[in-house]
């Protein structure tokens, strides 16, 4: 199928008579296919919160999960991770630098976020930084990081302010930080944020860490903004 065209479209498209109407019907069928994307996305994440409001109230499915995942844990220490973030707390930032990185898209972010990883191949990380989005992603930056002689997928689910147009990250995300344990065996999750999270999203987080052991670390908002500056990328 030409360019992901079902038969029945290219047939629609084909029928047009000139080259100005096929692009104007392939707009049409371009904008119709996105529209869907974005009803299913929706309704993955709606399906998705269900199931894991629905998981923690079920002490069997717990323990289950529990028993099966022992072996997902892994430790992440971010200071080994992430450029400088050790020195974070003698860093300040003024409200100029905070709508700076409130202004960053979904792309510059994750291209800074890359430039701060430590220890890992310079063209993973920009593969990873510039992959195409959706809902048949895992995170938007899957990293293989080694660290206490364990390997294992460092995810990076990331937020941007530009994204996240609430004053805080609403609890209806959570579903893409706890995604990767589902695909992964061995695998840990630094949440990035531009804004913070909101005090649901933040208990949803501390009851998943607390009842399965899933390591998820975050960093959002002046944390986030002091890292930048720390290498210059703010």
């Amino acid at each position: 199928e030409p360019l992901g065209w079902t038969p029945d479209e290219q047939e629609v498209i084909n029928s047009r008579p000139d080259r100005e109407s096929k692009l104007e019907v392939m707009h049409e069928l371009a904008n119709r296919k996105a529209a869907e994307c974005d009803e299913i996305s929706q309704w993955q994440e709606f399906v998705f919160n269900l199931f894991l409001k629905e998981l923690l109230n079920d002490s069997q499915v717990i323990e289950a999960l529990k028993v099966s995942s022992v072996h997902q844990h892994v430790s992440l220490h971010l200071e080994q991770v992430f450029k400088g973030y050790e020195s974070i707390t003698q860093v300040a930032v003024d409200e100029k630098e905070i709508d700076a990185l409130y202004r960053l898209s979904d792309l510059e972010l994750r291209q800074r976020i890359a430039k701060l990883v430590l220890n890992v191949d310079p063209i993973i990380l920009e593969r990873e930084a510039r992959k195409p989005h959706g809902g048949f992603e895992i995170a938007d930056m899957e990293i293989p990081v080694r660290l206490d002689h364990l390997e294992f997928y460092m995810c990076i689910p990331v937020k941007s302010g530009q994204e996240i147009r609430e004053p805080t990250v609403p609890e209806k995300i959570s579903y893409q930080i706890f995604r990767p344990f589902l695909n992964f065996d061995k695998c840990g999750v630094v949440f990035v944020s531009a804004k913070r999270c909101s005090q649901n999203l933040m208990n949803a987080i501390k009851r998943m860490r607390d009842k399965l052991g899933w390591t998820i670390e975050v960093i959002e908002d002046a944390e986030l903004a002091k890292l930048l500056k720390l290498n210059a990328l703010l």
